[in-house]
């Protein structure tokens, strides 16, 4: 469906909340005949509205079957709110998933979800121009279709509201080194933060859990430390997932290897070639694999 600039919020029926995200509570609503997800942004001036109008109208021509699609947009000008009408994930976030329930989920499903993501992020990073995610966390990815597809949320409008939010960019403990060092970046700090959800997602365990920020920070950019890659489940077939994970951690972002190639990798059944997929990683970074995500218009 086309995306709609200017939806009435009178065309709105808010019937719960089921959440919240990096910027504003999310309801569940039925717009026309559609079960959608709302996110409530709130900004406080007209700099902040127009950075994120501006954000909402390229991030509109946004299609991919492992990204939640942005339908339409309602300004709310007495309340100083803009809602986002997104498509609607019936089965929560990856988080909740992973931490809050008991249900188990084989290797190759496992698999199945990290692929996904890296697709959807392959896809973003091959823009012109590009996006970075620069928020990549378990909870900001929901999953649908009785679980078996996983889409990403809350992208892209990280850089037009942070400024004017008191929450650093990204969350900490999936948070590139170089983000908290230095103003210049590229999306290889998106491929940190993957290795950390690879790790977090192979091992079902939180990254760093009850540390503070400034505990986190010091130990990721100071002492070089990283989650305990042994928490990692040895899932027969599996050897290649700890070598990944510490290749989309290197501390020089220039030594991650890509999306693409990620995408790459992960497509590659493991029990066929165990053995040729540990080969690959050596020349996963400097190399331009030709993997390309299929666009749907």
């Amino acid at each position: 469906m086309d995306f709609v600039d200017n939806v009435h919020k009178k065309n709105i029926t808010i019937e719960k909340k089921i959440g919240y995200g990096s910027f504003g509570d999310v309801f569940k609503a039925i717009w026309g005949q559609r079960i959608v997800a709302v996110k409530s942004i709130d900004y406080h001036d007209e700099k902040t509205k127009q950075k994120v109008d501006k954000e909402v109208k390229h991030l509109s021509t946004v299609c991919h079957e492992n990204i939640i699609r942005l339908y339409g947009v309602s300004l709310d000008a007495q309340a100083q709110k803009t809602l986002l009408i997104m498509e609607y994930a019936e089965n929560g976030s990856l988080y909740d998933y992973l931490h809050n329930s008991q249900r188990s989920v084989a290797y190759d499903g496992l698999l199945n979800w990290m692929l996904q993501l890296a697709k959807g992020l392959a896809y973003l990073h091959g823009r012109e121009p590009k996006i970075m995610h620069r928020d990549v966390k378990t909870k900001n990815m929901v999953l649908t279709n009785q679980c078996l597809t996983l889409k990403i949320c809350d992208f892209g409008l990280v850089r037009a509201v942070a400024t004017n939010n008191t929450r650093e960019v990204g969350t900490i403990a999936y948070q590139a080194p170089e983000l908290a060092s230095t103003t210049s970046y590229d999306e290889k700090c998106d491929v940190y933060s993957f290795g950390i959800v690879l790790w977090e997602v192979m091992s079902r365990k939180q990254p760093f859990k009850d540390l503070n920020a400034l505990t986190i920070i010091n130990l990721v950019n100071n002492e070089l430390k990283r989650p305990d890659i042994a928490e990692v489940k040895p899932y027969k077939n599996s050897g290649h997932i700890r070598e990944l994970i510490k290749l989309c951690w290197q501390q020089d972002p220039s030594k991650r290897p890509s999306m693409k190639g990620l995408a790459f990798i992960l497509s590659i059944d493991p029990q066929s070639c165990p053995q040729d997929l540990i080969l690959k990683l050596k020349y996963l970074p400097p190399a331009d694999i030709a993997y390309y995500p299929q666009e749907k218009h």
